[in-house]
């Protein structure tokens, strides 16, 4: 390895700790970093003549000045991109009028999830597909145009969805809820979309959101052939059981489905009867916490809820989501050990 070679290693390796800190500052902590990994690596320094404290000073300068030009670079590549991105937000016009407690609804259950919200906003509605860091859950919904408009009763409402072409955008879902908690849910909302701007008024309540640069990779929702499904006809009951529990083993036989909800503190299981009809036979079990806090936010908007299993297999949860909505839910199982 020469020196030239030598900078770039150490340009590639530390540059992303330059920053705006005092160039003394600055000096002492890439010296630092530069020791440290041509210690690590093995890297003879006096073997390229870096010897004297003159010389090492060069090195550690001309590191710094080649880590601050490609971070310039890269600060640059990312404000070009941020650019077309917000260009590509304005071109696109959207508008709607709905009752808060059908934006309440779609915002507590991103909620659970993630702290963004990327939507695909259609002539049809909304899409969102999310999942949250850990990767245990994930939510694929769709909400209806049917749920926006004018009007008291089902016969005078007129809908107002208006969308000028489908495209893509990401809120920020504190920023929904901070506005939605201000109002309640029989109040009218109307929101326009326009130059990546969310306008949201609502009674005495304006409040403008800005769209987001989606930071979440795409999230890509299996297809799985579970041997089981049933109704979740007894959900308050069940939220209950598993509250404050550790974790649930789902068990369908001949015989039903039953829950066995195993408490952290006890020996002894709690039994819990969901079903006393089900076709397959598996078993599977789940976090108490994940499932409880997927439920809790789920629960009010969902209609016919349908749970899908199949032995150490993710939960599939699916449902209609509001007024001709629907929703995928999907939760990974707790792998019992051993």
């Amino acid at each position: 390895m020469d020196r030239k070679q030598l900078v770039e290693e150490l340009v590639e390796n530390i540059y992303e700790s330059i920053d705006e800190i005092d160039e003394k500052e600055l000096q002492d902590q890439m010296s630092t970093n530069i020791n440290e990994y041509a210690e690590e690596n093995d890297i003879d320094l006096s073997a390229m003549g870096i010897e004297t404290e003159t010389q090492y000073k060069k090195l550690v300068n001309e590191v710094i000045n080649k880590s601050k030009e490609k971070l310039k670079q890269t600060l640059d590549e990312e404000e070009k991109k941020i650019n077309e991105i917000k260009q590509e937000m304005g071109k696109h016009s959207w508008s709607f009028f709905c009752k808060a407690g059908v934006l309440k609804k779609l915002f507590k259950t991103i909620s659970v999830i993630s702290e963004e919200a990327l939507f695909n906003v259609t002539k049809e509605g909304l899409h969102t597909r999310l999942v949250d860091p850990a990767h245990v859950y994930m939510l694929d919904l769709n909400i209806s145009r049917k749920n926006f408009y004018i009007g008291r009763d089902c016969i005078n409402k007129k809908f107002d969805w208006n969308v000028s072409d489908n495209f893509d955008v990401c809120f920020s879902v504190n920023d929904f809820n901070d506005f939605l908690r201000l109002i309640n849910s029989y109040e009218d909302v109307n929101g326009t979309y326009k130059d990546g701007t969310l306008h949201l008024k609502a009674g005495r309540f304006d409040q403008d959101i800005d769209a987001i640069i989606n930071n979440q990779p795409e999230v890509v929702i299996p297809k799985l052939e579970l041997k089981t499904s049933f109704e979740l006809e007894h959900l308050s009951d069940f939220k209950k059981a598993i509250d404050g529990k550790d974790y649930v083993k789902l068990i369908v036989n001949k015989l039903g489905v039953s829950a066995v909800i195993y408490n952290p503190i006890s020996e002894k299981p709690l039994m819990f009867s969901i079903s006393n009809t089900a076709e397959g036979d598996c078993k599977s079990m789940y976090s108490c916490d994940i499932l409880k806090m997927v439920l809790d936010s789920i629960g009010a908007a969902l209609g016919d809820m349908e749970i899908h299993l199949d032995t150490d297999n993710p939960m599939q949860i699916t449902g209609k989501f509001l007024e001709g909505g629907e929703t995928k839910i999907l939760i990974a199982p707790r792998i019992e050990e051993g």
